[in-house]
């Protein structure tokens, strides 16, 4: 209890309103979907009581996840939010990370990321051989259950398949205009594609690996060694707007689509989520069991190239009221 008292006069002032130094910058890098959490709290720092108190929330927009992890290795960033097997292949590269906090899990109609074909084309998850699939960059998780996909069927990824690499927001052109016969479409972007007609769906992520893919926040271990309370301030932060996310999606989402910060047609993005539909994670906090069913995943794809401590990999105790 005694112990429980002994607060750190960071994190003291700052739910009192009171900056007791200069606020810590965090440097964090974010994408182009299934973001919100960290969106919002760029664009509504009245929901983040410790921002600009306990710390600055520097936000950056990245197309893809390489993009995101080659700023994290130049020192460019302090966090950013991953796919849990691209973390794993990070770790696996000896690249340092601790997973947060969640943000959202691919497995439900909540979160689908689609592997989408024109409604006439012959590749289905049954036929992929000689099929150019179109994706945002290369070993993440969009690579991954396509890989599994190809996989399936006894393919050989490196020969039997091309690989095309864009931005999420050209993809569907490129479908559409024959450049790639399938190609990956998370959240909105395939509810745009699949509301322009069309296209039909060849298989989703959940569907083809039976895994859970979550999506979370990463820090640097250097960086929360240093600034562990700022580190939970902004957990706290974070749940505070996963909570408002939960329970007002139709002000949350009104107010990204206002600020125009994504790729997708504002009035399009409003329709996509009805606001009884909660967002699924479980108090912000990462889980250990998913990390482990994706790792078992991504090793014996031969994805990750040798497996790490998972244990290591989440600092649960950050997010935690």
């Amino acid at each position: 209890m005694f112990k429980n008292l002994l607060l750190s006069a960071a994190t003291m002032f700052a739910m009192a309103g009171v900056a007791y130094a200069d606020p810590v910058d965090i440097r964090i890098g974010a994408g182009p979907s299934a973001d919100e959490q960290l969106w919002l709290m760029k664009l509504r720092p009245d929901l983040t009581p410790n921002q600009g108190k306990v710390y600055n929330y520097k936000m950056t927009m990245f197309r893809g996840a390489n993009e995101r992890f080659v700023a994290y290795q130049a020192g460019q960033l302090d966090a950013g939010s991953t796919a849990m097997s691209a973390a794993l292949f990070a770790a696996s590269k000896d690249i340092p990370l601790t997973l947060v906090a969640a943000e959202t899990y691919d497995e439900s109609d909540f979160f689908s990321t689609d592997y989408l074909t024109l409604a006439d084309s012959k590749f289905s998850k049954d036929n992929l051989k000689g099929a150019t699939i179109g994706l945002s960059g290369f070993r993440t998780s969009f690579e991954l259950y396509a890989r599994v996909a190809v996989q399936k069927l006894g393919l050989n990824p490196e020969r039997d398949v091309n690989w095309l690499i864009m931005p999420l927001g050209n993809i569907g052109m490129a479908l559409r205009a024959g450049k790639i016969d399938l190609g990956v479409f998370p959240t909105f972007y395939s509810y745009v594609e699949n509301k322009t007609g069309g296209v039909k769906t060849a298989f989703t992520a959940f569907s083809i690996s039976g895994v859970r893919e979550e999506f979370d926040v990463f820090f640097s271990p250097d960086f929360i060694a240093k600034n562990r309370e700022v580190v939970r301030a902004w957990a706290s932060d974070f749940r505070n707007v996963s909570n408002y996310l939960n329970q007002h999606q139709k002000e949350a989402r009104q107010a990204i689509a206002d600020s125009k910060i994504i790729e997708v047609d504002p009035a399009v993005y409003l329709q996509i989520i009805p606001p009884e539909i909660k967002n699924p994670t479980q108090n912000g906090i990462p889980q250990i069991e998913t990390l482990r069913k994706l790792q078992d995943l991504t090793v014996s794809l031969g994805f990750q190239p040798k497996k790490v401590d998972v244990d290591k990999m989440i600092d649960a105790s950050l997010i935690k009221p």
